[in-house]
């Protein structure tokens, strides 16, 4: 069994801004579930234009302040995207292996910045995606 840290790396986004906002750090405090919680250990991340326009407040000018979902620890479930059936098929295909992402580049979390900046350049197809595994 493996133990839990007390520790983490992770990126902060300090405030709507430019790539200044966003803080690498390594003294991250892990979070302790509370009754009927689970702590997940995420192996990966990636880069979205959800990301990218948190970041720079564009979804401030929305009826729901997105951020306050984030600063007050709320939780927002749902997708009016497909149906519920469509999104299990999605989810058993990818476990099956019959749909693959198309992976771009992969960067360390640490370089975050570099992965918004080469994410924005419009540059290359297909995902970012965010190692939170590499040193």
């Amino acid at each position: 069994m493996n133990t839990i840290p007390k520790k983490m790396r992770g990126v902060y986004l300090t405030g709507n801004g430019g790539f200044e906002k966003l803080e690498y750090r390594t003294d991250i405090d892990v979070p302790t579930p509370k009754a009927g919680e689970v702590l997940v250990k995420i192996g990966g991340a990636a880069v979205n234009n959800t990301d990218v326009n948190t970041r720079i407040g564009w979804y401030s000018k929305s009826e729901l302040d997105v951020r306050d979902l984030y600063l007050k620890d709320l939780s927002l479930f749902g997708s009016t995207y497909q149906t519920k059936e469509a999104f299990q098929n999605l989810i058993r295909y990818i476990e099956e292996g019959k749909i693959k992402p198309a992976i771009a580049k992969e960067f360390p979390l640490k370089d975050i910045v570099e992965a918004q900046k080469a994410f924005l350049s419009k540059t290359l197809a297909g995902k970012f995606v965010i190692d939170v595994t590499a040193k």
